[in-house]
């Protein structure tokens, strides 16, 4: 009775792993099941050349920054000159003042100081005159370069990725506001000489008027 018992025990022990193992083999394979690895997209070369257009860009731009370098000491220049206007006329009127109690040669030391300063004032003012015409055709030539090389980037959607075209858009503004910054210095130191001219035109009268009494 013991040994039928055993022989039971010992088959339905035996059927036991034979489950066990036919389920381990039904699994899914984990490497079989895993997912697909991402593709990713190929890097752009860092030495990848630039787009059409941009050599005309990089040209444009090259001249914007030149041109707004230049700016900051051509006011500092249009200064100096208008400076130059207001000590010559200074200097005429203090030349003046004592010409009526002056002796007659004297006065014809006062009248060539006077002139002196008249020169100088004349001279500076055609400096400005010059350096506003030069400005002038300088700005338009490049603002119209820029304005050209702005529209190119804007109209070929690979160039207007480029970086020169985001760079050239800065430069532009900044262009404009120096053009329009060097406009009205050049405005106002006009102004300025036209003050100071009567003042010498003043010195002279007043030694035409001495000479006389």
């Amino acid at each position: 009775m013991n040994f039928r018992v055993a022989v039971i025990g010992l088959a339905l022990l035996v059927a036991a792993c034979e489950g066990k193992r036919a389920d381990v083999s039904t699994m899914p394979d984990a490497a079989a099941t895993a997912a697909p690895a991402v593709a990713v997209a190929p890097a752009m070369p860092a030495d990848a050349p630039p787009p059409e257009g941009a050599e005309a860009v990089d040209a444009a731009l090259s001249a914007a920054k030149a041109f707004n370098e230049a700016a900051a000491p051509a006011l500092t220049a249009v200064g100096e000159q208008e400076a130059k206007i207001r000590a010559a006329a200074a200097r005429a009127l203090a030349a003046a003042r004592g010409a009526e109690s002056a002796a007659e040669g004297q006065r014809t030391g006062l009248t060539a100081r006077v002139s002196a300063a008249r020169r100088e004032a004349d001279a500076a003012r055609k400096s400005l005159l010059d350096g506003q015409a030069k400005w002038k055709v300088d700005g338009e030539t490049q603002a119209a370069a820029v304005q050209a090389a702005v529209e190119a980037c804007n109209a070929n959607e690979a160039l207007a990725a480029y970086a020169g075209c985001a760079a050239l858009a800065a430069e532009q503004t900044l262009m404009t506001t120096n053009i329009e910054a060097l406009a009205a210095r050049y405005q106002a130191a006009d102004a300025a000489y036209a003050a100071e001219r009567a003042k010498l035109e003043e010195a002279a009268a007043s030694l035409a008027l001495a000479a006389l009494r």
